[in-house]
């Protein structure tokens, strides 16, 4: 069992490079420090100082960034030397995504390129990122799908819908005056019917669903549920390979396995629905980089596929590694720390 370490090497590191803003490692990870957005590399030391009223993570080279204060201000993007490369100007930027990224002007969403070219005319009162070609859409309340032109392929018809993963997207209608989720291809036709009350995006080849209970529209796009749902899993063809055995389920499939409930306690199973990590565990997540965010005795901590502790639990929030790192909280403090548990960084 790897203990967390305290703060050394990481501040020896940004005393030496003077908390320049020119990287060699494009791994940053946005930090706040008296108010303000900057970044770090995976050393700890501060690459991009805090300047920002908001800070987003890189994708494909550039990231998201508001300048003047949080409520007022406008959006552009950084590359990883902190260069503002497309000009403050958006009421909203979300990441890169296909060479394009979403961007909010007048309460209304469109599509830029790299350069900071309107290449979709924001006209959508919703929009995601895209993904394999296609991105989830909202026009006059309804949900469909466009192109990279801006063409909608799949025209707006659905209550709520997610991203395609697997060539498939989860999509919501109303079923005998109920709330229930299918899968739908590219051209819009149904591969599963809608019958679930939950759906999630494929990964690795298959869908975490629920049934039972019931769905509710809250407020925006959120959807709440409420009774005894059980929860499987699906194939991209549609068939299932795990019966709805479990009470609960991380969101996806990562690195092989799934996260699950049974009898009040977390494990993980494989891809054929077997019992891999024995069910111990108050609260478990999803695999990043090796390594997996699970809660005991009401503390956070991580372990490794052989469900051994790699980092001890003693957080109170613990998030997924990223480039080598994972951010975790204790009480107010917010932190960085490595796959050994060593602080890397921490919010003052």
């Amino acid at each position: 069992m790897r203990e967390i370490l305290t703060l050394g090497g990481a501040l020896f590191c940004c005393l030496l490079t003077m908390q320049t803003q020119m990287v060699t490692n494009s791994k940053l990870h946005p930090i706040q420090r008296d108010g303000k957005w900057g970044y770090i590399d995976t050393e700890g030391c501060v690459a991009i100082a805090p300047q920002f009223a908001l800070a987003g993570e890189f994708s494909e080279g550039l990231a998201s960034v508001r300048v003047g204060s949080y409520y007022k201000g406008k959006n552009g993007y950084i590359d990883t030397h902190g260069k503002m490369v497309i000009s403050p100007q958006f009421d909203g930027a979300g990441n890169f995504s296909e060479n394009l990224a979403v961007v909010i002007e007048d309460n209304r969403h469109g599509y830029i390129n790299s350069r900071g070219t309107i290449v979709i005319k924001p006209r959508f009162e919703e929009a995601d990122a895209f993904s394999e070609g296609m991105a989830l859409i909202k026009l006059n309340g309804k949900f469909g799908y466009i192109d990279q032109t801006g063409e909608l392929k799949i025209p707006p018809q659905f209550i709520s819908a997610r991203s395609f993963h697997h060539g498939l997207a989860a999509a919501i209608i109303h079923v005998d005056n109920a709330l229930r989720v299918g899968y739908v291809d590219k051209s819009g036709r149904w591969i599963r019917a809608p019958r679930f009350t939950v759906g999630n995006d494929f990964s690795e080849g298959l869908a975490v669903i629920g049934v039972g209970g019931e769905v509710y529209r809250g407020e925006g796009r959120a959807l709440l549920l409420s009774g005894a749902i059980k929860y499987g899993f699906i194939d991209v063809k549609g068939n299932m390979i795990s019966k709805q055995d479990f009470e609960g389920a991380w969101s996806s499939f990562s690195e092989g396995v799934l996260a699950v409930k049974v009898k009040r306690a977390w494990g993980y199973v494989n891809s054929r629905g077997e019992m891999v990590i024995t069910p111990e565990f108050e609260d478990a997540t999803g695999f990043s980089e090796g390594l997996a965010a699970v809660k005991a005795n009401n503390k956070w901590g991580y372990i490794n596929k052989s469900a051994k502790f790699e980092i001890s639990p003693q957080f109170d929030t613990a998030g997924p590694f990223t480039n080598g790192l994972a951010l975790v909280t204790l009480g107010d403090l917010s932190a960085y720390i490595g796959k050994s548990g060593k602080l890397i960084w921490k919010s003052e």
